[in-house]
């Protein structure tokens, strides 16, 4: 699974800014991706299930006021 693809999926929502997608420790998966979101989550999460892959699928959105940038 590589995060870039599902925060693709993720930008196209018209509510979304930015989106983040970083893997989490899952006991049943090993990981599982979880999106931090600039913008509306308001259903999102579903939203972009129906549009990932089974093992693609966002187990939580976490909405945030900002994504931390570096000067890179």
């Amino acid at each position: 699974i590589y995060p870039s693809d599902i925060e693709a999926v993720l930008v196209q929502h018209p509510g979304v800014r930015e989106a983040a997608v970083v893997g989490v420790p899952s006991r049943k998966w090993g990981e599982t991706p979880v999106a931090f979101v600039v913008g509306e989550v308001e259903g999102l999460r579903d939203w972009a299930n129906e549009r990932l892959g089974k093992t693609q699928r966002l187990a939580a959105v976490v909405a945030v006021d900002e994504l931390p940038r570096s000067h890179i």
